[in-house]
């Protein structure tokens, strides 16, 4: 009989928390002021909400309800971004109810990155252009409604891809030094942040596709991801010699001993 009703009792339990657990469904959106709160803790400056979209488009599997914003610096209201205000709910494990979190997502490092990496590349003569599902130009896209995504597509040769490789990289190195993006890699330091999701391709010049089909071989790696070392040191998960790498197996069918010849 004692059995039983510690039995009764783990039940009574575990439906109490899955109870309280789907109370969390109808916890409301992170306020106006709570939004502006996070971006400032993120950048440090101070930033206006100037639209409220309420019919938000940018729903995920997990997302429960949402709300977009158009948003800007108060000294600089002509620098519109995108922040993403969201309910989510994320299962908690086997023995664990569902969790549900507010959280909000922004475009005003990643606009940044867009503009200055574009602008980087084409002063440095590398030939790119950029795709969101399919080819579109860089200032249209960030004038509409937008999150993260994309790809940065740069046509190469075997003979140039160790120069093009270097340089991108010595890009993604100096556009991390400037404001905002320095302020924003800084606060989602850790390894498990994917601060910046867009994705930098490479493919043969003469395999070039603009439009919404796949490449058939390419290579590519996303700018700021990190990993740990071997010494628990956090680096770059993304290399030259590992995109190189890549690039002679995935694209040109070398090996590393046919690229060391």
């Amino acid at each position: 009989m004692r059995r039983w009703k510690h039995l009764a009792s783990f039940v009574i339990l575990i439906s109490l928390l899955f109870v309280l657990s789907s109370c969390g469904a109808w916890k409301p959106l992170l306020t106006e002021k709570e939004v502006l709160a996070e971006l400032s803790d993120r950048y440090g400056e101070d930033f206006v909400i100037l639209e409220t979209i309420n019919d938000c488009e940018f729903t995920y599997n997990s997302t429960i309800r949402c709300r977009l914003y158009k948003a800007a610096p108060v000294e600089n209201q002509e620098q519109t971004f995108w922040v993403h205000s969201q309910l989510g709910k994320y299962w908690g494990g086997d023995s664990l109810p569902m969790d549900y979190s507010r959280v909000i997502s922004d475009t005003y490092a990643f606009d940044y990155f867009m503009r200055r990496f574009d602008d980087l590349l084409t002063e440095n003569e590398v030939e790119h252009f950029f795709r969101y599902k399919a080819q579109i130009d860089i200032a249209e896209h960030l004038t509409n409604r937008h999150l993260d995504g994309g790809e940065f597509v740069i046509p190469i040769t075997q003979e140039n891809a160790e120069n093009i490789v270097t340089r991108v990289l010595e890009l993604r190195e100096q556009i991390a030094k400037e404001y905002p993006l320095s302020s924003y890699l800084d606060y989602f330091s850790h390894p498990a942040y994917k601060p910046i999701n867009l994705r930098i391709m490479f493919c043969d010049e003469n395999n070039v596709i603009s439009d919404e089909e796949h490449l058939s071989s390419f290579a590519c790696f996303f700018p700021y991801n990190r990993k740990y070392d071997e010494n628990d040191n956090i680096i770059y998960r993304d290399n030259a010699d590992s995109i190189l790498a890549d690039i002679y197996e995935n694209i040109y069918g070398l090996c590393n001993e046919e690229t060391e010849k």
